[in-house]
């Protein structure tokens, strides 16, 4: 797993420089939007936003990532959710615990 992440990292850093490179961005702006956002985070991109403002003079930092990084958690949930029922259906998965009489939500005594 670690290697996996690793490796995507990579490719969105790749992906990243290349996109804002035909764009005519700085680089660094491809990083912000990438990795330090979608595999970072808000938190991440909250961290280091400073470091981009202060040592490369990029001043919207924190913007660019709080944007990508909430659109990855949309984006994520937009299509991995699909994707998730899908895998679902297709393994025939069923819970454990199907019979067990639903509790959450329900007022206790």
């Amino acid at each position: 797993m670690l290697v996996a992440a690793v490796l995507y990292l990579y490719v969105q850093n790749l992906t990243g420089i290349t996109v804002t490179n035909l764009t005519g961005l700085e680089p660094l702006v491809g990083l912000i939007g990438v990795s330090v956002s979608l595999s970072g985070g808000h938190g991440t991109t909250i961290a280091w936003a400073p470091v981009f403002v202060e040592q490369y003079g990029i001043s919207n930092a924190i913007e660019i990532g709080i944007a990508c990084a909430t659109f990855g958690l949309v984006f994520g949930g937009v299509i991995g959710g699909p994707i998730a029922k899908f895998l679902v259906q297709r393994h025939g998965l069923k819970s454990a615990v199907s019979d067990a009489p639903i509790s959450v939500g329900l007022r206790h005594d």
